[in-house]
């Protein structure tokens, strides 16, 4: 087993409960570390990925790199970043803060990762949002249907909330054909991160070895540039 170096973080933030502001860094750190000796977080990644080419990462050059794969609105980008390891038969369940609203997630999720952009962190109130992106079809609100509420600042995300409690639930990406659905709101799913996006903007440096891209992967419409930890 390869030696793993566990750097510690300094934050002012309280712990708190998995997935809520101030978790401590420390276990998924080493989590990932483990991952990356057995060679299993990195499977899908390809290292030329890395030198494609910039481009803005706005929501006209996701639809535009959409388009360019030969999808219109509604079809689903290749992530760059797949899952693998994951039972693809498996049902995951979660729900909203007070249980009023339930949902499952059937399969393997096509990417799992963590965003750093100033929208994700105000809209969780943590200084990071772990991800996990599901093909639309994948996912399907079981219970409590009526009480799902949809703020959409950018055409781009379509934010999902309980309106009884606040609690959120998922986001809709229309330009990627994805949703992502909050990993704390699956409990039961093995969080497998395989990269950071939007690390330019971090408030929260994370040295887990993991690829950090300034913005967005290029099938996604971003530089594909990738960071220093």
């Amino acid at each position: 087993m390869p030696k793993v170096e566990v750097h510690i973080v300094t934050s002012s933030a309280p712990p708190s409960g998995v997935g809520e502001p101030g978790v401590p860094p420390i276990g998924p750190a080493v989590a990932n570390a483990v991952f990356l000796a057995k060679a299993r977080a990195h499977s899908a990644f390809q290292p030329a990925r890395e030198r494609l080419r910039a481009s803005s990462p706005q929501v006209d050059d996701l639809r535009r790199a959409r388009d360019s794969a030969g999808g219109k609105s509604g079809s689903r980008l290749e992530c760059p970043f797949g899952i693998k390891g994951v039972d693809a038969m498996a049902t995951y369940l979660g729900e909203c803060f007070c249980g009023s609203v339930k949902l499952e997630a059937t399969g393997a999720p096509e990417a799992m990762g963590y965003c750093h952009c100033r929208s994700c962190r105000s809209w969780s109130a943590g200084p990071v949002n772990a991800f996990t992106l599901w093909k639309p079809d994948a996912v399907r609100v079981t219970s409590g249907a009526d009480h799902v509420a949809t703020f959409a600042k950018t055409p781009g995300s379509e934010r999902q909330y309980c309106a009884k409690c606040g609690g959120h639930l998922m986001t809709n990406h229309p330009p990627l054909g994805l949703l992502d659905v909050y990993a704390s709101t699956l409990p039961t799913l093995e969080f497998t991160p395989v990269l950071h996006v939007n690390y330019a903007e971090t408030v929260l440096p994370i040295r887990d070895g993991l690829p950090k891209l300034k913005d967005f992967p290029a099938e996604f419409g971003g530089s594909g540039e990738t960071m220093a930890e």
